[in-house]
């Protein structure tokens, strides 16, 4: 999940698209990024293209920009102090959660806090 916070984060900074490249590193191939830009993309967070050839499934992987939905899900996730506390709790209880879970339980510690800013409490949902 931390890949994909990365580029929505990096395409959301960038002044243009971004190739895959941008985000290999020693734990991470090409391979697997241009996997994400295209999963990304079948859900409607990012707007990629991918090329492939006889000899790669990835050949070329890039990233144009952020969707409504992409942006909707930054915003519940950038927040460095919001996606650790989210990352702490769903550690505890699972190792692979879908990535609603994420997003669900962001807007659920951003909702805490501008209830909190408020000096109301958040109202139970029945």
């Amino acid at each position: 999940m931390d890949l994909i916070r990365e580029i929505l984060i990096g395409l959301s900074e960038a002044q243009g698209s971004l190739d895959a490249s941008v985000f290999v590193n020693r734990w991470r191939s090409y391979e697997l990024v241009a996997y994400h830009f295209e999963i990304m993309g079948e859900a409607g967070l990012i707007v990629s293209e991918i090329t492939d050839t006889y000899e790669s499934r990835y050949y070329n992987a890039v990233a144009y920009r952020l969707t409504w939905e992409g942006h909707e899900l930054l915003a519940a996730i950038s927040s460095p102090t919001v996606w650790d506390k989210v990352n702490r709790a769903i550690a505890k209880i699972a190792e692979d959660v879908p990535l609603s879970m994420y997003r669900d339980a962001s807007y659920n510690v951003l909702g805490e806090r501008v209830y909190a800013c408020m000096g109301t409490k958040k109202p139970r949902q029945s």
